[in-house]
């Protein structure tokens, strides 16, 4: 509410950091599942802990989702290094900022969730939906003084 009323609004400021901006998982999940077939794994207490989501003619599992597991096979590397400008159509939690602020277009793939072992700076772990989190964000006045 602050940042709204403040009187000084015309100042240029900028905002950057891993703000934990995610995906519309649900939304992408569809969109990625939508010609395959289903198969659901239950746990202990009869809760679904896995689905596997399948190739409908070979049965190939192509995608698996559980706690702390977001893998996509074949298509790991891709959906995360290719270009991958569709996936920003899922990329919804800044548009409640837009009024007050401005991003430039992300042109590059997903800044997360990468490996954390050192040694292995270039490889995404199959843990999370890939994402977007860490992101400069500035006021429209800032944005005037870079135009210019």
């Amino acid at each position: 509410q602050r940042f709204e009323n403040d009187k000084y609004s015309k100042v240029p400021l900028f905002i950057f950091g891993d703000f934990n901006f995610r995906l519309d998982s649900y939304l992408l999940i569809q969109e990625l599942t939508r010609k395959l077939g289903t198969n659901l794994t239950k746990g202990k207490k009869g809760l679904v802990s896995k689905i596997d989501y399948t190739e409908l003619d070979t049965g190939k599992v192509v995608l698996t989702i559980g706690s702390k597991n977001f893998d996509y096979y074949d298509q790991h590397t891709d959906l995360f290094t290719s270009v991958n400008k569709w996936l920003h159509q899922y990329d919804t939690e800044f548009s409640s900022f837009q009024d007050q602020l401005f991003e430039y277009d992300i042109t590059f793939p997903p800044s997360y969730p990468f490996c954390e072992d050192i040694s292995d700076g270039i490889s995404y772990m199959k843990t999370r939906v890939p994402s977007w989190c860490d992101r400069v964000l500035l006021t429209h006045s800032a944005k005037d003084i870079i135009s210019q």
